[in-house]
């Protein structure tokens, strides 16, 4: 994509010992490689200031990788790793701009921030045409916040958590609030035994209700923004434009981020005629 900028890969120790081939791809492409522990406080190899490790609540945290339901834990950990990484060298200057991405299912037809990327956070919504009162995943992505969140919420877009663009400064506004509403809602998460996607729920009310100062928060329309997220597209019979094996936004260009690509099979089997790389490297 001509993207020229770091590339932070946080990923687990013992996924870092076993899989050769990707530790190869990542040093291949000079992907900073971030190894964290299994137990709390995760940074400790590169983060010896116990006050901004402290950020993580050993109380929500204790371990990753076991347990009764370590997905729940990695999806909200993520937050207070980038927020405890971002914090730890703000100082440096080294970061202008930050996506918080998934890796799996997303990738880059273009240089994700050769943009105009305001000081704001933005939002990836999904299909406009599909509220979150029509979506059974989303409204319980909201139950850990109560039955009266999700029927305010009924009428909104959804927004993904999997891609979030924003300058480092709102960025950390960002990751401060995702933490304070997290803690607060701990105990619905466990009661609800921890299930996935309660960062979603979290995120999209965040960026309807949180607070921001005037102007600082844009939820991006599917199909017109920078990130186009595909899942609930074909799921409603919705499917992207396609230019070959380029995934398009609605006016005809190429979007820079595809999301969610590995759900349609035959998107999924273009996307690989393009990227897929084990039997070549």
């Amino acid at each position: 994509t001509g993207y020229t900028g770091e590339v932070l890969f946080f990923i687990s120790e013992e996924h870092e010992k076993q899989d050769e081939f990707l530790m190869q791809r990542l040093d291949h492409y000079n992907v900073t490689v971030i190894p964290i522990t299994k137990s709390w406080p995760f940074l400790g190899e590169f983060i010896q200031d116990d006050e901004m490790l402290n950020t993580i609540p050993k109380n929500m945290f204790p371990y990753i990788g076991t347990g009764k339901w370590p997905g729940a834990v990695l999806v909200s950990l993520r937050f207070y790793l980038a927020a405890v990484w971002f914090t730890a060298f703000q100082e440096e200057d080294l970061y202008t701009h930050v996506l918080l991405t998934d890796t799996r299912d997303v990738i880059f037809q273009l240089d994700p921030f050769d943009w105009d990327i305001q000081d704001k956070i933005y939002g990836a919504g999904e299909i406009p045409s599909f509220p979150i009162g029509e979506c059974h995943f989303n409204q319980a992505y909201l139950a850990a916040m109560g039955d009266e969140v999700i029927s305010e919420m009924m009428d909104e877009v959804p927004v993904c958590a999997g891609t979030v663009y924003g300058s480092m400064h709102m960025m950390q506004t960002y990751l401060q609030k995702m933490m304070d509403i997290m803690e607060a809602h701990w105990p619905e998460v466990v009661k609800l035994d921890g299930a996935v996607g309660h960062d979603q729920g979290f995120h999209t009310y965040l960026m309807y209700n949180g607070d921001w100062p005037k102007g600082s928060v844009e939820v991006m329309r599917n199909g017109e923004g920078q990130v186009r997220t595909v899942a609930a597209e074909y799921g409603r019979n919705y499917p992207p434009p396609l230019q070959g094996i380029r995934v398009l936004n609605d006016d005809g260009k190429p979007v820079r981020v595809v999301h969610q690509w590995d759900r349609n099979g035959e998107l999924h089997s273009l996307i690989k005629q393009r990227y897929w790389w084990r039997d070549e490297f």
